[in-house]
């Protein structure tokens, strides 16, 4: 299991110079933005091109993403100001105390995906012109991509990528690349880049994850999302599928840990929202056990999640909801064999 310790109080504000991803805490869209300046009291961000019309309203929660090769870190904060005609600065509140995750355990692919790309911003205007590369990824998950270029890609730049997956329709996806660096393949000097995609959801992420569910190596990897019958899967139209499940979880606190009945709300591979008449605290460990179909005497598979709160919420008077980002997937029914 791994740790997720809140970053120290000497770290609660951005650092200048650093890049981030950006978003609203209502819709997928992200932006990748430089912070210009920080203190306790503001922080001011330069997104990466111009943002027309504004994703950003005065007042919205939006929610930072730092990466930091293994980890990840996030803060929550509101708008406070939108200035200018072209919207690139956002400034934005005091932040919540971050929360630093281990790096989202995604199952990687190891396969030669071809893919073909442009930049659609970069820190060299020379990558900006209309042109369409070609190169081969090394390996894949549900987050990202990782590839060798000969193009001097930096952090920070934004690519639109197609990915010719074999025996499934192309997927077309944005991301940015969070580490660059250079690396020679045989006699040719090139870079070796990771990107995380922006904002993937709706049908791109539904074909992606199947693609990763019928090649993926490691069975218990991807058990959650091969629970969900074709149609859903079809259907889905935001970055989760909406099931129930019924199950228990292990909530730490101040006096112990507490066992609570839950009922998912959604699910994915990376994360889910539960509903419980208690919930956890942000950044708190919490183990959950499920088991598929929800109501059978003796289900068809059970398995148990591990993650970290990344946020809680009041939904009624006596319920609660709770975001849980997964860290690790254990599936009980191969445990259960292997120890056989």
């Amino acid at each position: 299991m791994m740790n997720s310790p809140v970053l120290d109080p000497s770290d609660h504000c951005l650092q200048e110079g650093w890049i981030v991803s950006i978003s609203q805490l209502d819709c997928l869209d992200e932006r990748v933005a430089r912070v210009t300046s920080s203190s306790p009291e503001e922080t001011w961000l330069k997104l990466s091109r111009p943002d027309l019309p504004s994703l950003f309203q005065t007042g919205a929660p939006v929610r930072i993403k730092y990466w930091d090769e293994p980890s990840v870190s996030y803060w929550e904060a509101k708008v406070l100001q939108v200035p200018g005609q072209d919207n690139q600065r956002v400034a934005i509140s005091d932040q919540s105390q971050g929360i630093t995750l281990g790096r989202r355990r995604y199952s990687r692919l190891s396969m030669a995906v071809p893919i073909s790309f442009r930049v659609i911003h970069a820190g060299s205007d020379v990558l900006e012109k209309p042109t369409v590369f070609s190169d081969r990824i090394r390996n894949m998950s549900a987050g990202g991509m990782s590839f060798d270029t000969a193009l001097p890609l930096e952090v920070g730049d934004e690519l639109e990528i197609e990915l010719n997956l074999p025996h499934h329709p192309k997927v077309c996806v944005a991301g940015w690349i969070v580490r660059s660096s250079p690396t020679e393949n045989g006699q040719e000097r090139q870079q070796s880049v990771a990107l995380e995609y922006l904002g993937l959801g709706g049908e791109e992420e539904a074909q992606l994850l199947k693609f990763l569910d019928q090649y993926q190596l490691s069975p218990g990897a991807y058990k959650l999302t091969g629970l969900y019958p074709e149609s859903i899967v079809q259907k889905r139209e935001d970055q989760r599928f909406e099931i129930q499940l019924m199950g228990t979880a292990i909530l730490g606190g101040s006096n112990g840990t507490v066992e609570k009945s839950i009922t998912t709300k959604d699910l994915s591979s990376s994360g889910g929202y539960f509903l419980t008449e208690s919930s956890p605290r942000v950044g708190n460990n919490v183990r959950i056990r499920l088991q598929w179909p929800s109501q059978a005497e003796e289900p068809d598979t059970t398995f148990e999640v591990i993650g970290t709160v990344l946020r809680i919420e009041q939904v009624s008077e006596k319920t609660c909801g709770f975001a849980v980002e997964f860290q690790e997937i254990i599936d009980l029914d191969m445990a259960s064999s292997d120890d056989a």
